[in-house]
């Protein structure tokens, strides 16, 4: 996811596939409300966009369209949802840098949108609106695509496609690929966060493998050395989640407490201070425990803690820490406005969470209708977004 990824852990977003935390799971109902019997079951953001996966195994997506990353085959953004074409027994979903992904039935994955660095990959160099197929993709299990390249396990491995200029497919080279290919050593991953130049995945052990950019500390491994292979995330032993942002990564270890390094020029490594110089091994957030899932795409960071409520930290300029404020950073978590049941969240210039009824708010940036309430307004607190029940 996430992933993350989560994982973090999200299970069928970003960032999937994480095993437990240590914790009991948040409750996802409350005694005075069920489910409607068409609901989200995820949902994930990037950017100008958002999807949900809905309870049929349908996709909706809102926000920008301008390389059909919408999926219903025209161009127009939408401020409220609609449905994504040919797509109908989808397991998870992973929303990128414009274009978005699926994972259908049988571990097969679909994409569709941006795709001139091969992003979709199905073989060529061209935005897709209907969804196509990934050359050679069966049986996975998790997915992330936040950024120009996108990664999924398959029975431990990861294959990654897309953009490659730092070495974020993990492949030893730095050539972009528009088909899948073998990320270097690895065996065992249970997790995997992809965002613009680098990724991350989650082992089965606890530790936690990095590749790709690494100019501000993001790989975690001592150094500002960028790989395209992965490299081992120094202190971490016992992580149940990662989330890779732009330039920074975060981890819920086993204590449920918080972990990230990297870029901090806006306060997201939530320790209490911002700075211009990397922090290349892991930090402990401040003030974080009993976190269950995790999204770190862009400039802040959120996670859900303890029985659904959401804490955020890093840069607020359009409201993405959902605290009622616009502007005004954060270098410590803050409380998300009148959420007390997400189950996961995603973030990026705007965030997005999902309810335990199976509804999704959303709050930040919304130029392009990626709140999905069917405008286009800024909002600094969470926001329903319509037409997902």
């Amino acid at each position: 996811m996430m992933a993350l990824g989560a994982s973090t852990c999200v299970l069928i977003l970003g960032l999937t596939g994480c095993p437990p935390g240590p914790q009991d799971p948040p409750s996802t109902t409350t005694s005075t409300t069920t489910q409607p019997t068409l609901h989200a079951v995820a949902v994930d953001s990037s950017d100008e966009n958002a999807c949900a996966l809905m309870s049929d195994g349908t996709i909706k997506c809102w926000g920008d369209n301008f390389y059909g990353q919408l999926g219903d085959g025209t161009r127009t953004s939408s401020s409220v949802p609609v449905v994504v074409n040919d797509v109908t027994n989808a397991t998870a979903i992973a929303v990128g840098s414009g274009r978005n992904c699926a994972i259908v039935s049988n571990g097969a994955v679909k994409c569709w949108g941006f795709g001139s660095n091969g992003e979709l990959g199905n073989g060529t160099n061209a935005a897709m609106s209907p969804p196509v197929d990934v050359v050679g993709i069966s049986g996975a299990t998790a997915i992330s695509a936040h950024g120009q390249h996108a990664c999924v396990i398959v029975g431990g491995a990861v294959k990654c496609w897309g953009y490659n200029q730092f070495g974020a497919l993990g492949n030893g080279t730095l050539v972009s690929s528009n088909t899948p290919v073998d990320v270097a050593g690895i065996a065992n991953a249970v997790a995997v966060s992809a965002d613009y130049q680098h990724t991350c995945a989650l082992l089965s052990t606890g530790s936690i493998k990095c590749w790709g950019h690494n100019f501000l500390g993001e790989l975690g491994n001592g150094t500002v050395a960028d790989s395209s292979t992965p490299v081992d995330v120094i202190g971490i032993a016992n992580a149940t989640a990662v989330a890779v942002g732009g330039n920074n990564t975060c981890a819920i270890v086993a204590s449920g407490s918080v972990k990230c390094w990297g870029e901090n020029n806006f306060g997201q490594l939530g320790i209490g201070t911002r700075s211009t110089d990397p922090t290349s091994t892991p930090v402990d957030v401040v003030n974080l425990d009993h976190a269950t899932s995790l999204s770190s795409p862009g400039y802040s960071v959120c996670a859900v803690v303890g029985s659904g409520g959401l804490k955020c930290w890093g840069y607020n300029g359009f409201g993405q820490l959902g605290n009622g404020s616009a502007g005004t950073w954060s270098t410590l978590p803050v409380d998300v406005t009148g959420i007390t049941a997400a189950r996961t969240v995603e973030t990026g210039s705007h965030a997005c969470a999902l309810i335990g009824d199976g509804t999704v708010q959303c709050w930040g940036y919304n130029n392009k209708g990626q709140l999905g309430n069917g405008s286009t307004t800024n909002a600094s607190t969470p926001q329903t977004v319509s037409g997902l029940t």
